[in-house]
């Protein structure tokens, strides 16, 4: 077993064609993802996880103005994350439903986390077929699916570390370019 050096060569580029303009993405990526919201729907039809509805209260007490409380006056945080919970608040005071705010966040966020899979599974294979084939699988993955409609934080984090490992695996093909890998966590 050898060591493997700090300075890794800058990764191989499978096609000339850019991701986002080869012929594939232009057709396959819209049918995946309406077939992974199909397959989602499917899976939450009239089943959401009780947690969520401790953050759709939280985040109603927030944008009426009463502060981050389950019961005014009771000041006790009982949500996992604040950023989830704010942002929903958010939709709420745009006169949105929470749940169905909280449920087309997910789906949205999981849908970015299956494209920051392909670009990973792209730079590290090499390969548009292999990646497509990686992509097709995270998004049929039950866990996946199943937890991206439940109004919980669970995408947002999903999308946020696979973003952070797509941005250092661009990094490390081309040192000198400036990305903002940072901002992504």
């Amino acid at each position: 077993n050898r060591a493997v050096p700090m300075n890794h060569p800058p990764m191989p580029v499978a096609s000339s064609v850019p991701p986002s303009k080869h012929p594939a993405v232009r057709v396959c990526a819209p049918g995946l993802g309406l077939l992974f919201v199909a397959y989602s729907a499917f899976l939450n039809a009239g089943y959401r996880v009780d947690d969520s509805f401790i953050l759709y209260r939280y985040a109603r007490n927030i944008a009426n103005g009463i502060g981050p409380c389950f019961n005014p006056g009771e000041y006790v945080e009982g949500f996992t994350s604040f950023l989830w919970t704010y942002l929903l608040a958010g939709w709420i005071r745009l006169g949105f439903d929470v749940a169905q705010a909280g449920s087309w966040m997910g789906l949205a966020f999981a849908l970015g986390a299956l494209v920051w899979i392909h670009g990973i599974a792209l730079t590290i294979s090499g390969k548009p077929s292999l990646a497509w084939i990686v992509t097709i699988l995270a998004a049929f993955s039950g866990p996946l699916a199943f937890w991206a409609a439940q109004g919980l934080e669970t995408p947002l984090y999903a999308f946020a570390l696979l973003g952070a490992i797509r941005f250092d695996l661009r990094e490390r093909e081309d040192p000198g370019r400036e990305r903002p890998a940072a901002l992504s966590v």
